[in-house]
C-alpha cells in the first residue's frame, strides 16, 4: 500500500514539473483564428500572401507535393475568383455563394508550433455534391512573426506497403 502512495506522489510531482502552460488548446484557437483572418483579409485585398508561409514550405498530398510557390498560386486562384472568400468562424449573417474557410481543432505541438485542420468548400454547389479541400497545417509562432511550416492531406489511404 505504501508503494502505491509513493508511485501516485511520483506521479503527480513528475507531471507538476512537466507541465506546459503553452500546450493549451483553447489558445491554439484563437491564435489560428487570427492568422486566419489576417490571410483572408490579404486574399480579399489582393494582397500579397507570400509572408504567411515560410520559403521551406511543402504541403504533401497523396501523390504529389507541393513547394510555397504552388501554394501561394492556388490560394491566389481562388481569391482571384468572383464569387468571393468567406469565412465560417466569424460569419454573423446568412452564408454568400464563394469559398468558406472552415477552422477545425487545433493543438500546440510545441510552445512555437501549432497544429490545425482547415477545410476549404465552396458554396456554389448543393450539399451533396459541394468541393471540398481539408488539410493538417503547421503554425510557427515564433517571436509574433506566424509562418505556415508545412501541412499534408488527411484523407489519403494507408499503405501497408
Amino acid at each position: 500500500m505504501r508503494c502505491l502512495q509513493v508511485l501516485a506522489c511520483f506521479i503527480l510531482i513528475f507531471k507538476a514539473l512537466n507541465a506546459n502552460p503553452f500546450l493549451d488548446k483553447n489558445g491554439s484557437e484563437k491564435v489560428v483564428s487570427r492568422f486566419m483572418k489576417r490571410l483572408i483579409n490579404s486574399m480579399k485585398k489582393h494582397e500579397s500572401i507570400d509572408s504567411f508561409f515560410r520559403n521551406d514550405f511543402s504541403f504533401d498530398r497523396c501523390v504529389a507535393k507541393y513547394n510555397k510557390t504552388e501554394a501561394v498560386v492556388f490560394l491566389s486562384f481562388l481569391s482571384s475568383l468572383e464569387v468571393g472568400i468567406q469565412r465560417y468562424f466569424d460569419s454573423t449573417g446568412p452564408r454568400r455563394k464563394g469559398f468558406f474557410f472552415h477552422l477545425g481543432n487545433s493543438q500546440y505541438l510545441t510552445p512555437h508550433l501549432i497544429e490545425y485542420r482547415l477545410s476549404i468548400e465552396s458554396n456554389d454547389y448543393n450539399k451533396i455534391d459541394r468541393p471540398r479541400f481539408e488539410a493538417v497545417l503547421v503554425l510557427n509562432v515564433e517571436n509574433e512573426t506566424h509562418q505556415l511550416v508545412c501541412g499534408r492531406s488527411p484523407d489519403c489511404g494507408r499503405s501497408l506497403l
